[in-house]
């Protein structure tokens, strides 16, 4: 395999890229100037670098949002209101957090499983989430996973996890009800979209 093919590979493993898309990214590249090639590398080097990682939640953050391991939304003692809404990735929380419409915190899981998925415990981590059932006053817990066969197959397993909590812990769990449509994705949904499957949900 020489080096563009390499590169290649490496693209195809990005989320909805597959063989064709690689391959303009990298015949793009290569009619780059070195300049652009030199700062591009510079950038994915450095991608890591001032991003933590929320200890409750699970997203992404700048370092310059906190000053310590919980995101800005997380440590905010405002949105302490017992509501968590399950998201899969950060530009889900980006989508709606945007949009201004969930006063609640949000905990994200990281990608869904697959329909072949053989041990979802080693994929999806949910301890933070249910230590915070456990220790704080949650009041209910909604489900806003990508209405797919992946976002259905991991609400089920999630809520198997969840429910034998219930009864110690007094706290109800909803997804979200008419709006979005079957197959779309949370992250591309529109806010009045968002906001009546929010609102509906059950």
């Amino acid at each position: 395999m020489n080096k563009k093919e390499r590169l290649e590979e490496l693209f195809k493993e990005f989320p909805g890229i597959g063989p064709r898309q690689a391959k303009r990214f990298v015949y793009f590249l290569l009619w780059k100037s070195p300049n652009y090639i030199q700062e591009l590398s510079k950038s994915i080097s450095e991608i890591k670098q001032g991003v933590r990682r929320c200890q409750e939640c699970n997203r992404y953050f700048d370092q310059s949002e906190s000053n310590n391991n919980l995101c800005n939304i997380c440590s905010n003692k405002s949105r302490e209101n017992g509501q968590i809404l399950i998201l899969e990735k950060n530009p889900d929380f980006e989508n709606i957090e945007k949009m201004n419409i969930w006063g609640g915190k949000y905990f994200l899981i990281g990608k869904n499983l697959k329909i072949t998925e053989k041990d979802p415990q080693s994929k999806i981590n949910l301890f933070s989430l249910i230590k915070k059932i456990k220790e704080e006053k949650i009041k209910e817990v909604t489900f806003a996973l990508s209405l797919n066969p992946e976002g259905e197959l991991t609400m089920d397993w999630i809520k198997e996890q969840l429910l034998p909590l219930i009864k110690d812990y007094d706290f109800k769990i909803t997804e979200l009800g008419r709006g979005i449509s079957l197959g779309t994705e949370v992250e591309y949904t529109d806010k009045i979209t968002i906001e009546a499957a929010l609102n509906n949900r059950k």
